[in-house]
């Protein structure tokens, strides 16, 4: 209990501490704490003058300085001593004497300081709590949950009281008990007004840990797993899912995860602070996301959709990166199965982007996007080209390294992980003597890089020779030699020129196998996907063909102006033309003709152009070949519209 004497003179001194901690916090020279040491000792000096109680509560003022702000226990403890000398019935400075020790690791010795100042007063609720941290620090768990008992009947507001109950019953092996305290302190620091958001993290902070010890035994534990929060369950498993022995486990702790986060109670009160349910839906994100993937690799498109489309729902953040994700993992797992309905998916999901997602999103992450509609394009274009028997002869070259993301392959072909490097380096290098197409060229070098991997030895012979095969296909525009030469950079393979990063190098030539796929091998696609999205009325099947034939008509595909042009008289039906339409119509076919071709569809499209292009007006007529007049291509290089990532 606090006598008269310091009653008296404690009301002269509080300026005086508060100055000397003001002056401690606000010091602008290098050494803050040297500061509050001139501050202390004018301080100390004016109370000295005053009476031993004033000098001994001006040292303790200073001891918690150098505690505080200073982090100095061993000055603080020395600060605690003078002010104890001066006054031995000072229990608050022996109580402060005692958290200085606990912080020394002296933990004995503050159990003595403790015990000693609870003597002079049994309600000194400071040394009950640090007495109480001290025996759960020694491990003395009982002596240390009846000092945290007797705190709770004095009904004092220990803000991280409950999370200290729960280390004490971890410690006595009362899980159950733990996990209560742990939900008590949950719902004090979000109910209690009276907790800064800095308190709230630093005890979110400790409770989290204890909730990782809980959880590891919550199975066997019907009661725990009542008590715990979800998504403190969800986080502990979506961490565990990275360490997972197998595919089957991995699924396993996802489902449970789904599980626990479907046990959420949303609310945005302050019961819920936005930056905790912020979190939370990132955790759902990454949970429900991380599941996607193992159901694609397992071969559930549906269900992989249905969650990465919740993931998307959930996160504030990442919304744009997780469905770029979606389109582009599902655009690869399907590409081969339906090249259509693949590319058809990754155009839609890029033309929902702005520019400003795209760069969110980030680089190597849409390059992997383009390269996925890259082989949707190629798959399609060389099965169609083998069935209608456009293509040459298969030399022994093509039977052993026939690939099929080259759409200008002359068999069905393989993933470059089925490749036999001897074999296609031998074959394809006979087959060169006879003829040097591009193709063989490709093939062999297909062949280096697949010995490039599999013989350490080689590894640098065998990399030259597969670069100078690319660049001498690349030379001759074959799409799938720019392909191949990113993929091989973007795995590390291939180093990128100098002053150029490896996922800049391998979007520009991802772009450049695309644009070069689409100039060649896309009006097939595009065309089957207009004519299934007129069957079926899906106006997104619509737009996606529309978008490949529009680029490709910019690259300068002559059948695409053809195609936009025949879809521009089908939107219209059996109405007549509107102005704007019928200039884009007479614009594209001027550029078709232009670049060397007119159009060979069937006879009532024939006879549909000619009644448009005799009902034109002068005036349409003369802007349609002025503007086909003006018509320059686009480079190879530049990335469609709804692919680029703008500077700035």
């Amino acid at each position: 209990m606090m006598d008269g004497r310091r009653m008296r003179t404690l009301g002269a001194l509080t300026a005086a501490i508060i100055g000397l901690q003001l002056q401690a916090a606000a010091a602008q020279s290098d050494d803050m704490c040297a500061e509050a040491r001139k501050a202390g000792a004018a301080t100390i000096a004016k109370a000295k003058k005053v009476s031993a109680v004033a000098e001994a509560t001006a040292h303790a003022a200073l001891a918690r300085v150098h505690l505080g702000s200073c982090e100095n226990a061993k000055a603080a403890i020395a600060e605690f001593d003078k002010a104890i000398v001066l006054d031995p019935s000072y229990d608050t400075a022996r109580a402060g004497r005692c958290s200085a020790l606990i912080v020394a690791d002296r933990l004995e010795d503050a159990v003595i300081e403790c015990t000693q100042a609870l003597k002079m007063n049994p309600l000194n609720s400071e040394a009950l709590e640090a007495r109480a941290d001290a025996y759960g620090a020694l491990a003395k768990f009982p002596l240390a949950l009846a000092d945290y008992e007797q705190l709770a009947a004095l009904k004092v507001g220990v803000s991280d009281y409950n999370a200290k109950r729960a280390k004490i019953f971890l410690g006595l092996n009362r899980p159950v008990d733990a996990a209560r305290e742990v939900a008590e302190a949950r719902q004090r620091t979000r109910s209690s007004s009276s907790y800064r958001r800095e308190g709230r993290k630093r005890i979110e902070v400790d409770v989290n840990e204890i909730e990782e010890a809980l959880i590891a035994s919550y199975r066997s534990e019907p009661q725990v797993a009542a008590l715990l929060e979800p998504f403190a369950v969800a986080e502990f498993l979506n961490k565990s899912l990275a360490k997972a022995a197998s595919s089957q486990e991995a699924m396993r702790l996802a489902n449970e995860a789904v599980t626990w986060i479907s046990l959420e109670k949303p609310s945005r009160s302050t019961a819920s602070p936005i930056w905790r349910q912020s979190r939370n839906d990132e955790t759902a994100a990454s949970i429900l996301a991380a599941r996607a993937r193992l159901l694609l690799r397992e071969g559930d498109v549906q269900g992989a959709e249905r969650d990465f489309a919740a993931a998307a729902a959930r996160s504030k953040q990442n919304a744009h990166a997780l469905t770029w994700e979606a389109a582009t993992e599902i655009t690869l797992f399907q590409r081969r199965q339906a090249p259509e309905a693949a590319a058809a998916r990754l155009v839609i999901a890029a033309l929902g982007l702005s520019n400003e997602n795209r760069k969110s999103i980030g680089i190597k992450q849409i390059a992997r996007g383009v390269a996925a509609l890259y082989g949707s394009i190629a798959i399609h274009h060389g099965r169609a080209s083998i069935a209608g028997s456009g293509t040459d002869a298969p030399t022994e070259c093509d039977k052993a390294a026939g690939y099929l993301l080259d759409p200008y392959r002359v068999v069905e072909g393989a993933l470059i992980a089925n490749i036999d490097a001897g074999r296609t380096i031998s074959s394809c290098g006979e087959a060169l003597k006879d003829n040097a197409k591009p193709r063989l060229r490709f093939q062999r070098a297909l062949g280096y890089r697949q010995q490039a991997q599999a013989d350490q030895n080689l590894r640098a012979r065998s990399l030259l020779l597969m670069q100078a095969d690319l660049q001498a296909a690349m030379s001759a525009k074959y799409p799938a030699a720019s392909f191949m030469l990113a993929a091989t950079v973007d795995i590390g393979l291939a180093p990128p020129p100098k002053g150029s990063s490896a996922d800049a190098y391998a979007y520009e030539l991802y772009v450049l196998a695309l644009n070069q796929t689409l100039l060649c091998c896309s009006s097939t696609l595009a065309r089957g996907l207009l004519a299934e999205a007129r069957q079926s009325g899906d106006a997104g099947r619509e737009k996606a063909a529309v978008a490949l034939l529009e680029w490709a008509a910019h690259l300068g595909n002559a059948d695409a102006h053809i195609a936009l042009a025949e879809s521009i008289l089908q939107r219209g039906g059996q109405k007549p033309l509107d102005d704007e339409a019928t200039r884009s119509l007479l614009t594209h076919l001027a550029i078709a003709k232009k670049l060397g071709r007119a159009p060979d569809t069937d006879a009532n499209f024939r006879s549909q152009l000619e009644a448009v292009q005799a009902a034109a007006t002068p005036a349409q007529s003369a802007a349609a070949a002025k503007a086909a007049g003006s018509w320059t291509s686009k480079p190879t290089s530049t990335a469609p519209d709804w692919l680029r990532i703008a500077s700035g």
